[in-house]
């Protein structure tokens, strides 16, 4: 039976540290290691390890004196490590069961250039809703954006020929990794649901959502060359849209190498007339959020309920319902609704065109792009 090893990286964890603790220790597949790296955590994260690591053996702790955040944290567990197969986790997520041995089983059954598995993911809310995520998605989709998800595991060897988590990649260290593996080795899609990951204020993909676009827009324009080797057209249009809503100016000259001599795509022919505005909103009026998903409930906490009328969703199954309180109506109710309000669009760059023609076609012109907003305070 292959040894796994688990590298748990923590800064301030206290929290949600003992459900990922156990989850690990939990897992039906018992031939493992975890490997929890305290990265100067000044709460009792610390104590919190040790008092594990004295109940089972299969746990080492090691503290790093200067705080070396995350990507120098995986690289200090993973040269403890000496099982088979590798993976991490953080210490405010956790595992099914049955997580690692469905992914071994996986692994063992592949063939060695299949090097690395990924499964789909729960997202946690702070209302307690959980729901299969939409982020992760199947391989094709890996080269357009950060889909990889946070349940994964992957072969010993093929770690030591890509390397370690690259410092200087901070925020986008997963993304870069897994470019660099993928370079190298093949990745597979497990589409089942094996890992929960929870979103709340406090959480790393939260309070640095600006500063992790941003480093995704660096990574993304070293890599062009390659990513757009990997890409069918649809791609492209995601990759293109995703970064000019980060950096509008300098991805709008970047337009030839995603597009023949720079002719946009029919789809993003909106884009022209969007270069000469900026994302700006009136103060006093009530906001309808159009995209009742995670930018949504981004957008929610930013601008504060009191502020928000109406989400504005096409999902059927979310219309009459409400997301943190506040109300979920239809894009019919919505066109009844707008007058006196400000429409903000709150969606991702695969659902932002298609709403985009959606507004116009109802002869809606005046709205504001969140992310475009977001990404540039």
């Amino acid at each position: 039976m292959k040894k796994v090893s688990v590298v748990l990286p923590s800064y301030n964890g206290a929290k949600h540290i003992k459900e990922s603790i156990q989850s690990v220790l939990d897992q039906t597949y018992q031939n493992l290691e975890l490997i929890i790296v305290d990265d100067c955590s000044t709460d009792e994260t610390l104590q919190i390890a040790r008092c594990y690591a004295q109940k089972d053996r299969r746990i080492q702790i090691v503290y790093n004196e200067v705080n070396q955040k995350l990507p120098q944290s995986l690289n200090i567990g993973f040269r403890q490590a000496t099982g088979d197969y590798l993976t991490w986790t953080s210490d405010d997520n956790y595992y099914d069961a049955d997580a690692i041995e469905a992914m071994v089983a996986f692994l063992d059954k592949a063939p060695k250039e299949s090097a690395m598995v990924y499964c789909d993911m729960y997202d946690l809310y702070e209302d307690g809703t959980r729901v299969c995520s939409g982020r992760v998605r199947p391989v094709q989709y890996l080269y357009s954006g950060s889909n990889f998800g946070a349940c994964f595991l992957y072969r010993r060897e093929a770690a030591e020929a890509v390397g370690e988590y690259d410092p200087a990649m901070i925020l986008a260290e997963d993304y870069d990794y897994v470019l660099r593996f993928s370079k190298q080795f093949e990745i597979c899609h497990f589409p089942i649901c094996k890992y929960t990951y929870r979103i709340h204020r406090e959480s790393l993909s939260q309070t640095k959502t600006r500063e992790v676009w941003k480093q995704l827009w660096q990574l993304r324009r070293r890599e062009l060359s390659y990513l757009l080797g990997k890409m069918d057209e649809d791609e492209r249009l995601f990759l293109f849209l995703d970064m000019w809503l980060c950096r509008k100016r300098e991805t709008w000259e970047l337009r030839d190498q995603f597009f023949p001599n720079g002719n946009l795509p029919q789809r993003l022919r909106w884009m022209e007339r969007e270069m000469g505005r900026e994302a700006v909103l009136e103060e006093g009026k009530p906001l309808l959020l159009f995209g009742a998903g995670e930018h949504g409930r981004r957008a929610l906490l930013y601008f504060g309920k009191e502020r928000v009328r109406y989400f504005v969703d096409n999902n059927q199954a979310l219309v009459g319902t409400q997301v943190e309180g506040v109300p979920v109506i239809s894009f019919r109710q919505a066109a009844e609704e707008q007058d006196g309000c400000q429409i903000v669009l709150t969606v991702g760059s695969r659902f932002l065109t298609e709403m985009i023609e959606q507004l116009t076609g109802a002869d809606i012109t005046s709205y504001v792009l969140f992310l475009e907003m977001w990404m540039n305070i």
